[in-house]
């Protein structure tokens, strides 16, 4: 999907991917891929809004009390 810059490929995966701890590096990681093209893509009307990218932290558990260091500096630097 890098390849082909096909972010809403991306956001699709990051939508799709189970709400489970174990895909938070996963969707991190398109998160982070997404913003290296177009840094501006997420939107308040865009493919994948501002409100749906609001709870992906909750979605795959980094606000939680225990959470890896990794994960938490993920979601600093990506989500807040």
């Amino acid at each position: 999907m890098k390849k082909y810059h096909n972010l809403d490929g991306m956001a699709e995966i990051i939508r799709r991917l189970p709400s489970d701890p174990e895909y938070s590096e996963l969707a991190c990681d398109a998160y982070q891929n997404i913003l290296r093209f177009e840094e501006g893509y997420f939107k308040h009307d865009g493919y994948y809004n501002l409100k749906e990218l609001s709870t992906m932290p909750f979605k795959f558990y980094m606000t939680d009390p225990g959470t890896e260091q990794t994960k938490v500096s993920k979601r600093k630097d990506g989500y807040i």
